[in-house]
């Protein structure tokens, strides 16, 4: 990624991966039990609810295929990833780092909205599919929402002038809105969800969400980077 139009189209392949995997989800049960600690038994993991263990096992196998080696990658359990035992060369571009942590509120937000798009219900038989798809998604919308570390990087090198707003968190994010952009993805989001059989409703208001997580993320990773 060289710059913003890399950044958005990598942004646009994640929305279009998002929305395709809550299809996915969509024709499971909610099965709530995978939210509850203990909800699920795990051996040797007392009070872990079955989404975390789910979570902490796909980022242990990416971890494994060097996910975590790339600049742009940062995980919801750093506690669980490993170093790679594969390498190799890539040109990336990598950009000053800040201790940023989002995973609580995307996991929180994820649940609540499940209920909007799966029926009520527990089936046992699908439990383990359900949380597979359920950290797949999680950890995209983590992925995703962190792509505004590269965009308040780029945004700032087009325009140093940003950081004069360091002070005014609000007029800062007022800054870093491309208004026209926000309406595009959106947009897209919807026609997508519509001809996926999602309500419309649902997935402007998760992607609303997401948007407005990735500019408090912008404007946090700016004060982080020169406070």
């Amino acid at each position: 990624m060289r710059g913003l139009p890399d950044v958005r189209r990598k942004l646009d392949r994640l929305n279009d991966q998002i929305i395709g995997r809550l299809q996915d989800r969509s024709r499971f049960l909610l099965n709530t039990a995978i939210y509850r600690p203990d909800g699920i038994h795990i051996e040797g993991k007392k009070g872990m609810r079955f989404l975390d263990h789910a979570l902490a096992g796909i980022e242990t196998y990416h971890a494994t295929l060097g996910r975590f080696r790339f600049p742009d990658q940062y995980p919801l359990y750093p506690e669980a990833v490993t170093e790679a035992p594969v390498k190799w060369s890539f040109d990336m571009p990598a950009i000053p780092t800040v201790n940023l942590s989002i995973q609580d509120d995307i996991i929180d937000f994820y649940i609540k909205l499940l209920s909007e798009i799966c029926e009520l219900g527990d089936d046992t038989t699908t439990y383990g599919e359900a949380a597979y798809v359920d950290a797949d998604i999680v950890v995209l919308m983590h992925e995703r929402i962190n792509m505004g570390r590269y965009v308040a990087y780029f945004k700032f090198m087009q325009d140093p002038t940003v950081l004069n707003l360091l002070a005014q968190p609000e007029q800062l994010r007022a800054a870093l809105t491309v208004k026209k952009r926000e309406d595009e993805v959106i947009a897209a989001a919807v026609r997508s969800a519509e001809q996926r059989g999602l309500d419309m409703h649902v997935i402007a208001k998760m992607f609303r969400w997401m948007i407005d997580e990735t500019l408090d993320l912008e404007v946090e990773y700016l004060r982080l980077l020169k406070g």
